[in-house]
């Protein structure tokens, strides 16, 4: 799909933030069960895939002011993405580093219709960064089948796609489905 076919930014399932070890060094103490727990009763199958990435991206977005709200975002990560970038302190420090960092502090983000099969989402998003950058990364979503998440969609995995030149617009798909602005 070229990066023209959509607006915004999104987690897609089957994508991965990095293809990573446990880190055996890594501390879980700054997020207990408790603070988890908190921040995944958001997380409710109401929600879409479209309305679950907007969720993470303002928690991204305001990140930069409050360190605090990455656990939103990371409550809205799948248990196997959870494995694979976990424990939080181990997300926190994937996230904030290129090339992801674009998104903690971003000044605007767009959000793209998600294009759904099955029980697996893509959702594309573009953000526009504090240097003026518009970067674009695509989520990748699965709707979890086992409790306590049965039902709900959560991000599996977020690929960074492309740097775009400052001035380049990204236009919706499909000009009858308006694109989510943040």
């Amino acid at each position: 799909m070229p990066i023209g076919a959509f607006v915004g930014i999104g987690l897609i399932a089957g994508i991965s933030w990095r293809l990573i070890q446990p880190d055996p060094s890594a501390s879980t103490s700054a997020l207990s069960p408790l603070d988890l727990a908190e921040f995944e009763k958001q997380v409710r199958p109401e929600l879409g895939p479209a309305e679950v990435v907007a969720i993470q991206l303002e928690s991204m977005r305001q990140a930069a002011l409050d360190p605090e709200r990455l656990k939103l975002c990371f409550a809205f990560a799948s248990p196997s993405n959870r494995r694979l970038t976990g424990p939080f302190e181990r997300f926190q420090r994937l996230v904030v580093e290129p090339p992801f960092a674009a998104l903690i502090g971003h000044r605007h983000g767009l959000i793209g219709r998600p294009q759904i099969r099955g029980e697996e989402a893509m959702v594309l998003v573009s953000v526009d960064n504090a240097d003026g950058q518009t970067r674009a990364y695509q989520f990748y979503l699965i709707r979890q089948n086992e409790p306590p998440f049965d039902g709900c969609w959560m991000t599996e995995a977020v690929t960074p796609l492309a740097v775009l030149p400052a001035d380049a617009a990204v236009e919706p798909a499909n000009s009858d489905q308006p694109a989510l602005s943040l």
